[in-house]
This record gives structure tokens, C-alpha cells and sequence, in this order.
């Protein structure tokens, strides 16, 4: 770990200067090694073949002696071995194993006692080589065992290795010299890549690195200088860039601060403003409580000589209804129903004022509920009418339960009251998803219908379409129902045509929906 990473803290050209001793050496060691052992082994494959001839001119000129028992002739055969250094001694077995005679360079020399059965080829023992040729004369008539030594390879062996090392050292010699000369090709450019690129951290791009070739390298110093132009070219953009921004930055906080004076101005009109309207909110509350009080007035002095028209009539009915002729009593007819229906008409005045004052309880309201709720009382003023009713599902919306019961209660009225004239009056009753996802409420009916000019008229207050001889009513029912839409942030229209019916819509957000 210490050695690798004082390795890599060297320079390039020291790194350069090791790698190339340490091929050289890894090349140089490799062919020494290699030229070593292929010598050794053909050094002992030609002793080998020296031995195995030299057993063959034995085993060939030992025939007569061993067949003759000619202890002395064999022996002088042997002594031939003599000529060769590596043979230590050597011996001749008979046809049963037994020492016949034998051949000893040294007294340290002892052949085997017996001869193997069958002995025939070499092996390789400590030190040395044992071989074993058969004595052939129409058959095997002995043996012949000679053993050498490798005293003279491991001499050779040493001299090839001290050749290896010293051709070993001169090529290293010869690596060191040459890296040295040309390692400065690789390691100046790097040099300069490095010094150019500590430029380059301290933000000076104006440096730039000589070409050194068309190599790597030298596409990589291209490179490099290319990316500094670029750079260089880009900072000169972000300064221009910067200055043109500092002057629109500097335009814009003009304009800026003549803005934050328009809106301070205007804050102040609005201040002024909002001045007035507490001021005019405070005068329609006044307003708003003395209409209160009037409408209060209104209906208690109006209500007294009401009931006194309405009790005298009565009382004059009962006094005098034998008295009077047909024509008068139908003249008292007219003026009690008259004042019954101005009394209503001042019901309804004060139920649609109460409209725009009382507190709305939010809720959530099954619609279906609602209509089931409201519809036996519908049906009660159409006794003895054929109506075909149809309610479609309608949606949970969310709201005043006891406004929308008016609203509803109003539109399935209006609807039963304009199909008087129907002989088979039909009224359905359904709802759809608007488009901000409110529920739309319809009531559609095949009554007498209405001109589409005059729908306006529709929902105003007194507005009536039809005559009081026609259809009774006051006028104020659909102006009650837009009034009570209005609050819950919905909308309320009308699609008619005479003698077609109409279809009354009113929108109401859902309960998963709150009005704005």
C-alpha cells in the first residue's frame, strides 16, 4: 500500500522512467527464465540420447562375452564409458539379474545387486540419470545399467544465468538511457496540461498549452484549449450579459418605483374609497333598518284595515245577504277576495324582504328527500288532476334547507298551477353536472308555456306573464326563488315557448362544493 502510493505522488516523468524499467526488466527476466529452462531441458534430453546410445554399442558388443562368460571382456567394455565426464558408472546384468560386471569412475559408485525384471528405458533420481538397455541375441540375455550425473549442467546453468544477468543489466542500462531521452515527449505536454490547468482554477483562461502532435495527448491539449476559447468567449457573453442586466435592473427600479407611487396613490384612493363605502354602507344599513321598519309598519297598519274590510264584508254578507240583490252580493264577493289576496300579496312581501336578511344555516341537503317532502303538499291543490310525474335522481348540494324547500316548493307549484289547461299534464324533475361542477336543478313541465321576449320578466318582483283571471298568484314566488339561489352563489333561468311548457333551471353548488 506504502509502495503504491508513493507510485502514484510521483511526477509523470518519474512514473514514466519506472514503467519503463520495470517492462524492460519484467521483458528482459522473462526470456532470461524461459532460455534457462529450454536449455535445461534440451540438455537433458541430449544426455538422455548420448546415454541410450552408448548403452546400445555396450549392450551390442557385450553379447559374445556374457554368452562365453567372459567376465573380463565385459568389463572391458565397460571402461569405454570413461570418455564421457557425466557417466558415474555402469554395470551388466545376465539373463536372471545377476551382476555380471560392472564400471566405477569412483569408489563411491554401487550398482543395483539384481537387475528388475524387464528393466528397459531411464529415469531421472536425485542428482542424476539411471538408464537400463536389454542385451538382445535372439533374446534377452541381459542388462545393461548405466547412471550419470548432471554435475556439468548445473555448471552450465550458471554461466547462461550470469550471461542473463549481465545482458539483463545492459539492456536496463540501454531501457533507462532511451526513457529518458523520450520520456520528456510525454511528460513536458502533461507538465504544461497541468500548469495551464492551475492557470485555469485561479480563473485565468487566457492561458493556453503548446500543440504537442497529433497523438492522444495532443488531441487532448487541443481539446483543452478549444474548451478554454469557449470559456473565455463565454465569460466576455456573461459579462456583456451581466452589464445589460444591471442596466435593465436599473431601468426597471425606476419604473418599479414609479409604480410603487401610482399604487401608493392608488391605495390611497382606495383608502378614501373604502372611506366612502363604510360611509354609504353605514347609510344602507340605516336604510336597510328603516325599510325593516317601514315593511314592519306597512304590514301591521296595512293588516288592520284589511281585517276590517275583510270583517265587515263578512259581517254585511251575514246580515244582509237576503236583503241584497245578486249583483251586490257578487260586488261584496269581489271585494272580500280582494282584500284576501292583498293580504297575500303583503305575506308574500314580507317573506321575500325576509329573504335578503335572515341567516343562512349551511347544511348538507339530499335534494331527492327534499322533493319527496315537498311534493304530497303539491299534490294537494291538484285533486282530481291527471299530473304524470317523473323525478330523475338528484344530488346531495350543499345549503339552506329551509330556503331551498321554498325554491323547490315554489317550481313544482308553478309547474302544477301553469298545467291546469293540460289534459294530461306531465312534470319532470331532474338535475345534471354543470360545468364548474355544480348541481343544475330543472323542473319541466308541458303547460301553457311562455314567450321567450318577456322571460326577463320572469324572476322580477310583481312580473307576471299571465292575467290574476288566469292563473292566481302575486308575482313575487320566482323573484323569492332567484333571490334565495343568489345567496347560495348560483344562478336561475327559464326556456319557454306558449302553449310548449316551460323548463325552470336554477344551479346550487354540490356538497363536495362550497359557493365562493
Amino acid at each position: 500500500m506504502r509502495l503504491g502510493s508513493r507510485f502514484f505522488d510521483l511526477s509523470i516523468r518519474g512514473k514514466l522512467a519506472w514503467i519503463g524499467i520495470l517492462a524492460s526488466g519484467s521483458a528482459l527476466l522473462t526470456a532470461g527464465v524461459a532460455f534457462v529452462a529450454y536449455d535445461f531441458v534440451v540438455f537433458r534430453q541430449s544426455l538422455v540420447r548420448a546415454l541410450e546410445r552408448d548403452a546400445a554399442i555396450i549392450a551390442a558388443n557385450s553379447t559374445a562375452a556374457i554368452e562365453f562368460q567372459d567376465q573380463q571382456a565385459a568389463e572391458s567394455t565397460l571402461r569405454a564409458l570413461a570418455a564421457d565426464p557425466n557417466v558415474v558408472g555402469a554395470a551388466i546384468y545376465d539373463e536372471n539379474g545377476r551382476l555380471f560386471a560392472r564400471y566405477a569412475r569412483d569408489s563411491a559408485f554401487a550398482p543395483p545387486p539384481q537387475a528388475p525384471p524387464d528393466a528397459s528405458g531411464h529415469r531421472f533420481a536425485a542428482g542424476g540419470v539411471l538408464l537400463f538397455q536389454p542385451i538382445v541375441s535372439e533374446k534377452r540375455i541381459g542388462t545393461v545399467y548405466i547412471e550419470a550425473e548432471l554435475r556439468e549442467r548445473w555448471t552450465r546453468l550458471r554461466e547462461i544465468a550470469l550471461i542473463v544477468a549481465l545482458v539483463s543489466l545492459a539492456a536496463l542500462g540501454v531501457a533507462v538511457r532511451l526513457s529518458s531521452r523520450y520520456e520528456q515527449a510525454i511528460a513536458r505536454p502533461v507538465q504544461q496540461l497541468a500548469t495551464a490547468a492551475r492557470s485555469v482554477a485561479a480563473q485565468d483562461y487566457s492561458v493556453r498549452v503548446p500543440a504537442a502532435g497529433k497523438d492522444e495527448l495532443g488531441l487532448l491539449i487541443e481539446t483543452f484549449n478549444e474548451m478554454l476559447a469557449r470559456v473565455q468567449q463565454r465569460d466576455a457573453q456573461l459579462e456583456d450579459a451581466r452589464q445589460g442586466l444591471e442596466r435593465r435592473v436599473h431601468e426597471r427600479t425606476g419604473e418599479l418605483e414609479n409604480e410603487l407611487e401610482e399604487r401608493r396613490k392608488a391605495e390611497d384612493e382606495i383608502l378614501r374609497l373604502n372611506g366612502e363605502a363604510e360611509v354609504r354602507l353605514e347609510e344602507l344599513t340605516a336604510l336597510n333598518r328603516e325599510i325593516e321598519a317601514f315593511s314592519y309598519s306597512v304590514s301591521h297598519d296595512l293588516r288592520a284595515p284589511l281585517r276590517h274590510v275583510n270583517g265587515f264584508v263578512d259581517l254585511l254578507m251575514a246580515r244582509s245577504k237576503d236583503q241584497l240583490d245578486e249583483k251586490s252580493q257578487r260586488y261584496l264577493t269581489v271585494i272580500a277576495d280582494g282584500a284576501k289576496q292583498m293580504g297575500r300579496l303583503i305575506d308574500d312581501l314580507l317573506s321575500f324582504s325576509r329573504m335578503s336578511r335572515s341567516e343562512m344555516a349551511q347544511t348538507t341537503v339530499p335534494l331527492d328527500a327534499l322533493v319527496r317532502e315537498v311534493l304530497p303538499e303539491v299534490q294537494r291543490d291538484a285533486q282530481g288532476r291527471e299530473i304524470e310525474w317523473s323525478l330523475g335522481r338528484l344530488p346531495e348540494v350543499k345549503g339552506d334547507r329551509a330556503m331551498l324547500r321554498i325554491v323547490i316548493t315554489n317550481l313544482l307549484s308553478n309547474a302544477v298551477k301553469y298545467t291546469r289547461a293540460t289534459p294530461h299534464a306531465r312534470i319532470e324533475v331532474g338535475a345534471r353536472t354543470g360545468e364548474n361542477g355544480e348541481a343544475v336543478l330543472f323542473v319541466k313541465d308541458n303547460g301553457v308555456g311562455f314567450d321567450m321576449k318577456y322571460a326577463d320578466k320572469l324572476f322580477g318582483v310583481f312580473q307576471r306573464l299571465h292575467r290574476a283571471e288566469e292563473f292566481e298568484g302575486t308575482g313575487i314566488g320566482l323573484a323569492t326563488v332567484r333571490r334565495i339561489i343568489y345567496r347560495h352563489g348560483g344562478k336561475t333561468w327559464a326556456e319557454g315557448a306558449p302553449g310548449q311548457g316551460a323548463t325552470f333551471y336554477v344551479t346550487i353548488p354540490t356538497a363536495e362544493r362550497r359557493p365562493a
